[in-house]
């Protein structure tokens, strides 16, 4: 795998800074977009993005929320962003950034709902919406129906190299580690390390209800840690409704693992809850450690049984073996040739007690020029990136229907089947933009800058 280039590194090493002043909690400050750019430097800009959807003044559309500064909300009060009435519309490229000290205590039947730093988020079905490379810190999250650490609610969004640390998250029904109730939503190399609990139903640790049945928006190479509890009652089969990753599955979840314990309720299972009949799973691994009698799946409605779900110790899912060294096994699998996950014993002491990171967590925490390991030629190449000119794509060995670039906001500015390969990048404004790769079963995505 190539190194990371130089500018990649410096953005990286300049994401890191100091403290910031922390939020009272009142301070409100309105915040000026430049070409539909909100840039978000401390809480009270952040929570006038939040006041503009509660107050149906703007939901966002099509504009971009840009996390320029580590923001500490300490402990306030914190109006969730988009509600049902008025959804959040708009991306937001965190930037490397970590939002901190988070805190919805939101009770009652109706207000409870939707709630997470992003309450109710919707994109459409033509233009899935971004939200990449923001980091949540001690959130302490408490609702009624769909609460999520990141988001309580989203539909056609996007989730990139986004995760929630430290912490709870507690509701009623639908309550994830990181998101609530997805809908046709995605999310990629993304976790979650906070305990849940589901008073009622669909807990997760990383999903309550996964309600996506299209097979190009699914979760992937996600992990999740952390306690999931809920009611037991033997005489009520519809409370206690957990699994240790995503309650209720009617999606895809690909090359995922978790670690929890303890997972309480009437019906668990150490990965999934319940299954849906459109419910699936692609090289997903559980830990057998702390319930080895207890199966991946709790109830199992799709027939498939629990093919491509593998039980694991702990001994082996802190092995090197686990991650994969090539040849299609272990998390990275098939995906090998452009690998996902790096172990955590590189660098003493680990962060993560020796389980798999993510590839950019290693790049971003550990050495930024690191070459981990050496693997076989990728079968799609995207360079150069960072892109001043002229943008080159590689595919090899990929049926190819469609190829798109597409902005944060995910509107497509190219789409082309054929003629792909060489891509005039001087029309393109400086940014972060995403090229799609449509297959007959998936879509593949890479991210790139021009700058």
């Amino acid at each position: 795998m190539k190194k990371f280039n130089t500018l990649f590194i410096l953005l990286l090493i300049s994401s890191i800074s100091f403290a910031q002043t922390k939020w009272d909690g009142v301070t409100i400050t309105p915040v000026t977009p430049v070409k539909k750019v909100y840039t978000i430097t401390n809480g009270a800009e952040l929570a006038w993005i939040a006041q503009q959807c509660k107050d149906t003044v703007t939901n966002f559309y099509t504009e971009l929320i840009l996390i320029a500064e580590n923001i500490d909300l300490d402990n306030h009060e914190w109006t969730p962003i988009g509600t049902e009435y008025n959804p959040f519309k708009g991306a937001i490229q965190g930037n490397w950034k970590t939002i901190s000290n988070i805190k919805v205590s939101i009770t009652g039947s109706n207000n409870g709902d939707y709630v997470g730093l992003l309450g109710f988020a919707q994109g459409d079905l033509t233009r899935q919406v971004h939200v990449a490379n923001l980091f949540l810190e001690n959130v302490n999250i408490t609702g009624n129906k769909a609460v999520g650490g990141m988001v309580g609610y989203a539909k056609y969004f996007v989730f990139d190299s986004c995760y929630v640390e430290q912490g709870t998250v507690v509701g009623n029904t639908a309550v994830g580690g990181f998101l609530g109730h997805g809908s046709y939503t995605a999310c990629s190399d993304c976790y979650a390390k906070v305990n849940v609990t589901a008073n009622e139903m669909y807990g997760g640790g990383f999903v309550g209800i996964n309600d996506t049945t299209d097979n190009r928006l699914i979760i992937s190479y996600c992990y999740s840690r952390g306690a999931v509890n809920g009611s037991k009652d033997n005489q009520d089969n519809n409370v206690g409704i957990n699994g240790g990753f995503v309650g209720l599955n009617h999606g895809k979840v690909k090359s995922a693992y978790m670690v929890s314990n303890p997972i309480t309720g009437n019906i668990t299972g150490n990965f999934c809850g319940i299954n849906g009949k459109t419910g699936r799973f692609d090289n997903c691994y559980y830990c057998s450690s702390y319930y080895p009698s207890l199966g991946g799946i709790g109830h199992d409605s799709s027939a498939i049984g629990e093919e491509d779900m593998i039980p694991q110790p702990v001994g082996q899912m802190t092995s090197e073996g686990f991650v994969g060294t090539g040849g299609g096994s272990g998390l990275n699998a098939s995906d090998f040739t452009n690998p996902h996950w790096s172990m955590d014993f590189k660098i003493q002491p680990p962060i993560n007690e020796k389980f798999p990171i993510h590839l950019w967590q290693y790049h971003f925490l550990y050495d930024s020029t690191a070459n981990i390991g050496s693997v076989p030629p990728a079968s799609l190449s995207i360079y150069p990136n960072p892109v001043r000119n002229v943008l080159y794509i590689e595919i090899k060995n990929i049926k190819v229907q469609k190829v798109e670039i597409v902005d944060l906001l995910g509107k497509p500015i190219i789409s082309r089947k054929s003629n792909y390969e060489i891509i005039e990048m001087n029309q393109f404004n400086n940014g972060i933009y995403f090229v799609k790769i449509y297959t007959q079963d998936d879509i593949i995505t890479r991210k790139f800058i021009k700058q």
